[in-house]
């Protein structure tokens, strides 16, 4: 049996206000392409997974550092070329 569990305890307000501030900072030097903000551990553990050559394994991605984003580890599946 296999169980998904995700919890994020993230502020996803804070998070709203923040990227509308980096837009807004991008927008301000010219920028005008799409954006798209993806969370920061999800870039840790994207990076890890799909750059280790593991993808047609199941594998197990944990990413761990400080706080700063009020998240301060999370745990995931790579299975299939897919990250959980």
């Amino acid at each position: 049996m296999t169980a998904r569990v995700r919890v994020l305890f993230v502020d996803r307000g804070r998070q709203a206000r923040i990227n509308v501030g980096r837009l807004e900072q991008l927008r301000a030097l010219g920028f005008s392409g799409p954006v798209e903000f993806i969370d920061h551990h999800t870039c840790h553990a994207s990076a890890a997974y799909y750059g280790s050559g593991q993808t047609r394994n199941e594998v197990l991605v944990l990413t761990l550092d400080g706080a700063g984003d009020r998240v301060c580890a999370t745990v995931n599946v790579g299975r299939e070329g897919r990250l959980e």
